[in-house]
């Protein structure tokens, strides 16, 4: 993305080619659920035994993976999508 002349925010790909959950991947590069998930910061006592962390990634994955099914397009198209892309464009305005 690039900064728009209006203010707001220029796509660097059409709104196609936009992934919903790479977005979310690029917004929120930490997205840890739990501590255990970093382990340079973990330090909870029962990482050892505990058997959820395995469900707590796969659970992880899989709302990325529902995510990645969707476009920026698919986001924006039929009447909310309108109404989403409007609201967008006065916010970018509104930010000047």
């Amino acid at each position: 993305m690039t900064q728009g002349r209006a203010g707001g925010l220029m796509l660097a790909k059409a709104p196609e080619e936009i992934r919903l959950g790479q977005v979310v991947r690029d917004a929120e590069p930490n997205l840890r659920l739990v501590e255990c998930f970093d382990r340079a910061t973990n330090t909870c006592p029962i990482i050892d035994s505990c058997g959820l962390k395995g469900p707590l990634r796969k659970a992880l994955e899989a709302f990325l993976a529902e995510l990645d099914k969707y476009t920026l397009a698919d986001l924006l198209a039929g009447p909310r999508g309108a109404q989403m892309a409007s609201a967008l464009v006065q916010l970018g305005g509104a930010q000047k």
